[in-house]
């Protein structure tokens, strides 16, 4: 049964991404506030020396408190205004892509309603919420496009302030200057500077992914660790390389996109090591489908790794199901000589054996008991 008091952690962790988010949203909204500001100072400030009423430092002193009001005022709008728990999880399943996993999960919570695919639903979104890192994925970034506008303004409001009190006559060539010489305070090293994003960092987030992957390869190979451990660990990884797969940088993104693949690859080889490892010869096949799709893209690493599964498989299965032994060690072949065709032919087989496998388990049991009677009274 499904209770929300059960999901506290799960709750917990969107509270605390909406606080990240609302933090981010300070910024946010004390620039935009601060860019209104200065544009209404600006206006002001034209305004008054052009038509004469108030004195340079009247306005300066208006302007600041203007900036103050609303610059605050926004940043405390940020602060007040807090998102429903519903609408931080669709922000996260669009920005981390997770197709409403953690959405629909709330909805169920919320609805009450019981049952095994619902349940199922509520730990997946769980599992996936767990592996999110709250600090890289909805970490603090300074925004962009506002402090550029913001800066656009200061310059236009210093440089406004400059001029004579009051204008007695409108002059072409300072009317061009305010609005050229503006362009002067955007340094364009300075605004590169701004964009970019941490370069160093995701190249060492990079770096440290790829390591992991090469370890996760040997610990499937070695089968010393559990392969539901090994999977969960995969997918960790997966969800820290997600914020690096849009990044504007195509030097992060594109190494990103490959290592994303060979993740996806590793957690499926995984995958397809548990489903042998429990006997569930049905998602066997079904995983074996799959790979027969993509296995002339598969590198040898990742083709040999396969086919050390399948082969480890067979032994294991030689004495109690010799069919099924027989099809893991053609598909294992198969795979080794990227031959499609071998690999299709196998399948239909392992499918049609891997029907009953419960029943070849059951008619082997007693076949044992038997053997080990005859052994004690031999011994006897």
């Amino acid at each position: 049964m499904i209770r929300p008091r059960e999901h506290g952690e799960m709750l917990s962790k969107l509270e605390q991404i909406e606080r990240k988010l609302r933090q981010r949203d300070v910024i946010n909204f004390a620039l935009r506030g601060g860019c209104l500001a200065l544009g209404i100072n600006v206006l002001l400030t034209l305004s008054g020396k052009a038509l004469g009423f108030g004195s340079t430092e009247l306005l300066l002193s208006i302007s600041g408190v203007i900036v103050l009001l609303l610059t605050s005022g926004a940043a405390m709008l940020a602060i007040v205004q807090r998102r429903t728990l519903s609408h931080v999880a669709r922000i996260c399943d669009r920005q981390l892509v997770l197709q409403e996993r953690l959405a629909t999960a709330l909805e169920v919570i919320a609805s009450g309603k019981e049952g095994a695919l619902l349940e199922a639903q509520v730990l997946d979104a769980q599992r996936v919420l767990n592996a999110i890192n709250v600090e890289r994925a909805f970490g603090i970034r300074w925004p962009v496009v506002p402090s550029a506008i913001a800066l656009f303004l200061l310059s236009v409001l210093v440089t406004t302030s400059q001029l004579p009190y009051p204008l007695t006559e409108l002059v072409t060539p300072p009317t061009l200057e305010l609005t050229t010489t503006p362009a002067v305070g955007l340094n364009p090293s300075s605004v590169a500077l701004i964009e970019a994003s941490n370069p160093t960092g995701d190249q060492e987030l990079l770096e440290e992914l790829e390591t992991q992957a090469q370890g996760f390869m040997d610990d499937i190979a070695n089968g010393q660790l559990a392969s539901v451990e090994i999977i969960d660990r995969i997918f960790r990884a997966e969800m820290e390389l997600r914020p690096l797969l849009t990044r504007s940088d195509a030097e992060i993104r594109e190494p990103a996109t490959r290592l994303s693949n060979r993740l996806t690859s590793l957690r499926q080889s995984a995958e397809l090591s548990e489903s042998i490892s429990q006997r569930d010869y049905a998602t066997v096949t079904s995983h074996l489908q799959a790979l027969a799709s993509r296995l002339t893209t598969l590198s040898n690493d990742e083709r040999l790794l396969i086919t050390l599964i399948l082969a480890s498989g067979s032994r294991t299965e030689v004495s109690l199901q010799p069919d099924i032994a027989r099809y893991l060690q053609q598909s294992s072949t198969a795979v080794a000589l990227v031959d499609r065709d071998q690999l299709a032919a196998t399948l239909q087989g392992l499918s049609s054996t891997s029907t009953a496998p419960e029943a070849a388990l059951e008619m082997a049991a007693p076949e044992e008991a038997t053997n080990e009677a005859t052994n004690g009274d031999q011994l006897d």
